[in-house]
């Protein structure tokens, strides 16, 4: 997991509630990787899960919360750059509590629906793979000459 920062820690503002809440936010870029199932290549579809928590400060000190359990890429069309070789279909955001030495933390668990785009891979791969093979078949079975017995070409 690599993280870049968007805004540095020194110009980050935090909210004050009159309650006593404070809301501050970590606008970060993180790139992540996950295991792929390459077995329907190149129409596969994957789902990639990403935790996010805090392992410093409990449950008792902190409250991770979602804004939504499920978004489509419809729902932010404005949000989300296209990607050439996958198609996000939906993220689901879901928290879930852990237990460690006793003490309670919270995490977020996105996870992250992808479907590859198969058209560069049918016109790249498996078109010209099908036209090679079948002349290769029809080439072996045609005649050597048009003229007398056909010989074989083994």
């Amino acid at each position: 997991l690599a993280q870049s920062q968007i805004i540095s820690e020194d110009d980050r503002m935090a909210e004050v509630m009159a309650d006593g809440t404070v809301y501050t936010t970590n606008p970060s870029v993180y790139d992540t990787w996950c295991t792929l199932n390459l077995n329907n290549f190149p129409f596969d579809s994957q789902q990639c899960t990403i935790n996010i928590g805090s392992w410093v400060y409990t449950a008792n000190e902190t409250t991770i919360t979602t804004q939504q359990t499920e978004i489509t890429v419809d729902d932010l069309p404005q949000v989300y750059q296209g990607n050439s070789e996958w198609e996000v279909t939906k993220i689901k955001g879901e928290i879930k509590s852990s237990i460690d030495d006793g003490d309670h933390f919270q995490e977020v668990w996105f996870t992250v629906s992808l479907r590859r785009r198969a058209s560069y891979y049918v016109f790249v791969l498996l078109v010209p793979t099908f036209i090679v093979t079948t002349l290769c078949i029809i080439g072996l079975f045609t005649p050597l000459d048009n003229y007398g017995d056909r010989s074989e070409r083994v």
